[in-house]
């Protein structure tokens, strides 16, 4: 089961990284909420639901296909569903805050990143509480995936 987990974590973790970052690069004011703290713009709203609905299937997406694949063996229980799912998100929650939000955001600062007249944060506890928070996510969707796994 570990490296059911760690494989679906890798897959989705490289999947999380490349949506964010090709937001980024492609249409940065959709991070203008999360740069300033809240600040929306109307003309932003329909592009940030499209990129918002892509950042939480890759998130979630690696948990349940992780979940769904455990529960496929025959010798497989929920609990064993649910540990690999919430590992999976886990492992896409650490890529994200360790390789695009500190790595990528906080010490290499390529242009795409930055917002032409936004003070851009570069505080490491914003970043650190979004992982909380996503790990606090991850625990009752994987308890989700998990039931759904064993019932498909």
């Amino acid at each position: 089961m570990v490296g059911l987990a760690l494989l679906w974590g890798a897959i989705g973790g490289l999947a999380f990284t490349a949506v964010v970052l090709l937001s980024w690069r492609l249409t940065p004011q959709v991070w203008l909420g999360d740069v300033t703290g809240g600040e929306q713009r109307p003309e932003v709203n329909v592009v940030n639901a499209t990129w918002f609905v892509l950042v939480v299937a890759s998130f979630v997406g690696g948990g349940f296909a992780a979940a769904w694949f455990a529960a496929s063996r025959h010798d497989a229980s929920f609990v064993d569903a649910a540990v690999v799912a919430f590992a999976v998100m886990a492992i896409v929650n650490l890529v994200d805050v360790v390789v695009v939000d500190i790595a990528v955001y906080l010490w290499c600062r390529p242009s795409f990143m930055t917002l032409p007249g936004v003070e851009m944060p570069t505080d490491y506890g914003m970043h650190v509480r979004g992982a909380a928070s996503g790990f606090m996510m991850a625990a009752p969707i994987s308890l989700l995936a998990a039931a759904l796994s064993l019932a498909a």
